[in-house]
């Protein structure tokens, strides 16, 4: 059967009233609306994890192992990008540029062993780092761009020009910045012109008037080509009204500021868009619930910035939460446990981690935050993945709140349904559509994939290589065929219960086909042959 003829139908629950079901979701007066594929979306394979990262390192000799134990984490977490940061004392010895600095050299073959893109940050904030801005001159920023490009080529491919200069407005002039900018950069570009060259991050980005002394005197760098991208800080908050999110509008979301201040800068290139430090603030633990359920929308509109093509005009290039790691007791970590112990999340940290489980290895195929607020991505053959962001002020819900999954793939015959507090239930599909009531005013990601897919390792069959599958090894080691209980047979049903199941669960150690055995009162799949609801309210999230 055609693919297209495959659909599943959603209410939009509404609080307030009956929801009744019509076939397909109209906005407004005649505009359909399904969650479907238009032709025109992203087709270079960019996935999450190849935008994601996690937070800075530094370059300090004392603390590399602490360095290197976070990129471990990102590693863990599939995240794909890395901020390598360092000041005057990083990257200049003797006044002279020190690209050969050792611990500069080994985190990035580190984080390249890794599987993460190194990002470069060369900062010099008076506040932070003493001295006076203008003490390195244009020619020496030069020099400095140059010989880390020379350095590095092959390797780095982004560089990244003070951090938060709109911080020190009252002590940086605007034009000595833009002069030792345009000097970084001849720097880098006289190595290579593809070599890409970004500012570090305005940290105003909810009060574009501070930033725009900055942003216009850019503006030329941009416009010419000088610059690749914009880099915006944009920090939400559940307490500050100025950075919220959660008041039916997205204005405070990045989609908004990045276009907004573009244009009020008089940027017409279609720069691209890095977020070196993004999160959404709780603070004073005001309502951890809350707070995670608005992660969750802040997490996607960091990935899905388009830029001034409209939907579709994908443009990320960085979306680095800040910061995974850290005191628990600050507002914007999403570390729960004290520093120095294995990495566990507090709540917000676990809707991160759920969404790289559930999206790191699946391609981008629509990037549709305005006015449609979903994206679709797809790892071919093994899922795909709808992100709705049923949020008003975030897509046009119109009298109607009903839309349709489209296009569901014909090798899926389960959709899995998830919020922000985990897998709210698992549902069949077949030939007929397949309805179910979603819940009002949330960001939610459905996922189709064959259920029969096994994940090699997986003795258990909860969907995780973890303890429970080494436990079962260890516990039967030396037997001659596998436990028919045994849920993942392959490879090895009638060999010795020894060292080839050992290394498919060390090898495939923290892989999951679904988190779900994460998360408390997973419904069994329900057989669908008729037009069934199903309301999915979420289910506990379980620590540990």
């Amino acid at each position: 059967m055609p693919i297209l003829a495959r659909t599943c139908v959603l209410w939009m629950a509404n609080a307030t009233s009956a929801t009744v079901m019509i076939g397909t979701m109209v906005f407004g007066a005649s505009a359909q609306n399904l969650l479907q594929e238009t032709g025109t979306g992203l087709v270079d394979g960019v996935r999450p994890s190849d935008i994601v990262g996690g937070g800075s390192v530094g370059v300090l000799s004392s603390r590399i192992d602490d360095y290197k134990s976070r990129i471990d984490l990102y590693e863990q977490l599939h995240l794909g990008v890395v901020r390598i940061s360092m000041n005057p004392g990083g990257f200049l010895r003797a006044n002279l540029p020190n690209p050969n600095k050792p611990t500069t050299q080994e985190l990035v073959d580190y984080a390249i062993s890794k599987g993460l893109k190194p990002y470069l940050l060369f900062d010099n904030r008076p506040t932070y780092h003493g001295g006076n801005f203008a003490d390195l001159s244009v020619q020496k920023w030069y020099d400095v761009g140059r010989a880390y490009a020379l350095a590095y080529e092959g390797r780095v491919d982004v560089y990244n020009f003070i951090n938060e200069v709109d911080n020190f407005d009252s002590v940086i002039q605007t034009q000595e910045f833009v002069d030792r900018l345009q000097g970084f950069a001849d720097g880098v570009h006289s190595v290579s012109p593809d070599l890409k060259v970004s500012t570090g991050g305005f940290a105003t980005a909810a009060d574009p008037a501070k930033t725009q002394q900055f942003l216009t005197a850019i503006a030329p760098l941009a416009n010419s080509g000088d610059l690749y991208a914009l880099n915006i800080h944009t920090y939400n908050s559940l307490t500050d009204n100025d950075l919220r999110i959660a008041n039916g509008t997205n204005d405070a979301g990045p989609n908004a500021i990045f276009a907004d201040q573009k244009q009020a800068a008089g940027i017409t290139t279609n720069l691209r868009y890095s977020a070196s430090e993004w999160n959404l603030r709780n603070a004073n633990d005001t309502n951890d619930d809350a707070a995670a359920a608005e992660f969750l929308t802040a997490m996607w509109d960091h990935l899905g910035v388009v830029g001034d093509g409209g939907n579709n005009d994908h443009v990320v290039e960085f979306a680095g939460a800040y910061s995974l790691t850290g005191d628990p007791t600050r507002a914007f970590v999403l570390q729960e446990n004290p520093v120095g112990e294995p990495w566990v999340g507090n709540e917000r940290g676990q809707v991160f981690e759920m969404v790289m489980n559930l999206t790191h290895d699946a391609a981008f195929k629509e990037v549709r935050p305005r006015g449609d607020g979903y994206f679709i991505l797809e790892k071919d053959g093994e899922k795909k993945i709808w992100v709705l962001q049923n949020r008003t002020g975030w897509r046009d819900l119109g009298s109607t709140p009903i839309t349709t999954i489209a296009n569901i793939p014909n090798w899926a015959d389960v959709i899995e349904v998830w919020y922000w507090d985990g897998l709210a239930g698992t549902m069949s599909i077949d030939d007929v559509q397949a309805t179910l009531a979603i819940r009002p005013e949330e960001t939610v990601m459905f996922v189709a994939r064959a259920s029969n897919v096994m994940l090699d390792g997986d003795f258990d069959g909860n969907g995780l290589v973890a303890q429970g599958d080494l436990d079962l090894v260890l516990q039967n080691w030396g037997l001659f065929e596998q436990p028919t209980s045994w849920v993942n047979q392959r490879p090895g049903q009638g060999e010795q219960v020894a060292q080839a199941q050992l290394d498919r669960v060390l090898q495939n150690w923290g892989a999951a086909a679904s988190p779900a055995s994460r998360y408390s009162t997973v419904p069994e799949p329900a057989t669908v042959s008729a037009l069934l609801v199903f309301v999915l309210s979420g289910s506990r999230r379980v620590r540990g």
